[in-house]
């Protein structure tokens, strides 16, 4: 897997705003979702990674109008250590997957904004795991 700063930086902010409230191995699944999404999508070169977190609505915290969205624009890396941590241990391949290959997620509790809920894409993948407050999909799985 390639990567520079910004990918780091950008894969920091994400986890920051997607699961600063899950336990860090809830952090690092979200990572590890964040790396297989950069590799299938965009072939894992540098830049990929940030591609995969900025991609139009994949990733919550940085759709236009969701609160943490302000707060990851005004954050710098110094703010971020431990998510940069987890974000260089996952890329450089230190960190083990705990999602069997999951390339997508979502939260438990449905959102208030959610007109149905889970998201209709999970019953065509195959559910990986349960972390936290996160449920993880493969999309390389079919569904059980």
């Amino acid at each position: 897997m390639l990567y520079d700063d910004h990918d780091v930086l950008i894969a920091a902010k994400t986890i920051f705003g997607e699961a600063r409230n899950q336990s860090i191995i809830g952090q690092i699944a979200v990572m590890w979702v964040i790396r297989h999404r950069a590799e299938r999508r965009y072939g894992g070169e540098v830049g990929s990674v940030a591609k995969a977190c900025l991609a139009p609505l994949q990733f919550s915290c940085w759709n236009e109008g969701d609160p943490n969205r302000a707060l990851l624009d005004r954050m710098g890396p110094e703010k971020l250590g431990q998510q940069i941590s987890l974000v260089t241990g996952v890329l450089s391949g230190i960190t083990a997957d705990p999602t069997i290959g999951a390339d997508h997620y979502f939260t438990v509790a449905a959102p208030i904004w959610a007109e149905r809920w889970p998201p209709d894409w999970a019953a065509t993948m195959g559910h990986t795991v349960d972390i936290g407050d996160h449920t993880f999909y493969n999309s390389q799985l079919k569904p059980a």
